[in-house]
């Protein structure tokens, strides 16, 4: 993308996204987003094929936006938290949009107009990686090997994103998540949260 391709794009997904979450995705016309981003229509389909294709765009940005992560990354503990790190920038999309939107994205994903986890197959290979060193340091005592446990975690955290969403975002979805990862990885004693943590999460 140029850098004023890049700026529509922008200016205009951000706007989307903020009306999609107040209003809802459906409600929400090509013509609003338009005229609240200042862009003419031929501006918006030079840029974005429909709305779907706005939320595969804030997607894929937040994942290729690596300089935040990379920092977080290494400030963080220990290869086991530096999973969790990866798992929650993830998470924070979901949390950002809210229940609303994000049964959106569930019935996007299930009518093939995006799809999520094609766009996180980076966070698999990171995630094995940094599982096998923390396996080997210890931290998590899993039996099975990271290339199974890795993918089926990462699904299970993805059910249960929906499951927030369709109930409304009535639990505290990183500390499910966080429990998930815990759980499926057989976190050592001591890496796992307190009541509190989770509480606070």
């Amino acid at each position: 993308m140029s850098s004023t391709v890049n700026k529509n794009a922008d200016v205009i997904a951000n706007t989307a996204i903020a009306m999609f979450i107040e209003s809802g995705y459906e409600k929400v016309t090509i013509s609003e987003i338009c005229n609240a981003a200042g862009v003419s229509r031929s501006v918006f389909y030079a840029t974005f094929s429909g709305k779907s294709q706005i939320i595969e765009y804030v997607l894929e940005r937040s994942i290729q936006d690596q300089e935040v992560a990379f920092s977080e990354i290494l400030d963080a503990p220990n290869d086991f938290e530096r999973m969790w790190v990866l798992c929650d920038r993830h998470l924070s999309h979901t949390l950002r949009f809210g229940p609303k939107l994000g049964v959106t994205l569930l019935q996007l994903d299930v009518a093939r107009k995006i799809d999520i986890l094609e766009k996180t197959q980076d966070l698999f290979d990171w995630l094995i990686r940094l599982g096998k060193n923390a396996k080997a340091a210890g931290l998590i005592n899993t039996p099975e090997p990271l290339e199974i446990m890795v993918p089926l975690m990462i699904n299970s955290a993805y059910q249960t994103c929906y499951e927030w969403a369709r109930c409304g975002g009535t639990f505290n979805l990183r500390a499910r998540c966080r429990v998930i990862l815990e759980s499926a990885l057989n976190a050592a004693p001591e890496h796992r949260w307190t009541k509190e943590q989770l509480n606070n999460a």
